[in-house]
Order: structure tokens, then sequence, then C-alpha cells
């Protein structure tokens, strides 16, 4: 299955920041959303592995934010 390491820039502001919570923030996501908020650094922060449907929920999310958003695509192989 495709997975996704998605990168965010330009959280710089409290507005920001809390419409960035506001769209990571959902029960069906089940991502800890005080670990993400704490590894946010320089208004940067990184989601690791990341399944392609809930990438595309996110990256939908962020779209009307004052972010970028950047990702890596890899594929997880089973034998």
């Amino acid at each position: 299955s495709l997975r996704y390491n998605i990168f965010i820039a330009g959280i710089d502001t409290s507005d920001v920041r809390e419409a960035f919570r506001e769209a990571i923030t959902d029960r069906k996501l089940v991502w800890d959303i005080d670990e993400i908020l704490r590894s946010l650094k320089n208004g940067k922060v990184q989601i690791p592995n990341v399944p392609a449907l809930k990438a595309y929920i996110l990256v939908s999310r962020l779209r009307n934010l004052p972010v970028q958003v950047s990702w890596e695509q890899y594929a997880i192989s089973q034998s």
C-alpha cells in the first residue's frame, strides 16, 4: 500500500496553529494530536507514514490554510 511522509511549513502564528490543530483533529484519523503539535519546530512539522486516504483528507483540509505542504510517497510491500 502507498504511504506518505507529509511535510508542512508556515505554521508561524497562533491563528494558523489553531487552524492546523482543527484540520488534524478527527477521530477517524486516529492521530496523537498533542504529539504532532509537540514536534512542531520553527513553524514546520512532519507527519510520517500516512496512508493514502488519510494523506488526501489532510491535504484537502490544509488547502485553504496559508501553509506549504509537500510529501514523499513510498510503497510498503509484503512478501
